[in-house]
């Protein structure tokens, strides 16, 4: 695994645990797991840790990082939804005041300036929406088995 710099745009955003944001990406593909329910592939065996760095440019923009919070937080709903987690009212205030706080707190972002500031909100708002979109999912009757058909 490997310590990855994200960036939005030029800017490397370190605040609030965007830094070191370990990662692995180099890997023997017969211990390797892929999850259909979310974008990212699990690893079955313990990662070796190296003191190296990979860039990741995470998001092109703020635009951009605001667009995938929105696509993020739907596929999360859909599995959330898959998962059998019920609707809530709560839920969606509850869990989006808790990562707001987590990120501007105890990851450290009061004390990170506006990339903190930044990490925590779009936490937050992503937490928010997740929820919200699960509710969502709930009210229209969606049916959970035809968020992520069956890959041949």
């Amino acid at each position: 695994s490997f310590r990855r710099r994200n960036f939005c745009g030029s800017r490397w955003i370190k605040a609030a645990s965007f830094y070191p944001d370990r990662v692995t990406r180099l890997y023997n593909k017969n211990f390797v797991n892929y999850n259909n329910n979310t974008s990212h592939a699990y690893i079955d065996a313990k990662p070796r840790k190296l003191d190296l760095h990979i860039r990741h440019y995470t998001y092109e923009s703020y635009t951009d990082w605001i667009n995938k919070i929105n696509f993020y937080s739907s596929q999360s709903a859909k599995t959330l939804h898959t998962q059998g987690i019920k609707r809530s009212n709560i839920r969606p205030i509850t869990h989006s005041l808790f990562a707001f706080f987590k990120k501007l707190i105890v990851k450290g972002g009061i004390f990170q300036g506006i990339d903190g500031f930044t990490v925590a909100i779009t936490t937050m708002f992503n937490t928010y929406m997740k929820y919200v979109k699960l509710n969502e999912l709930y009210d229209k009757n969606i049916d959970p088995k035809k968020h992520f058909p069956k890959r041949d």
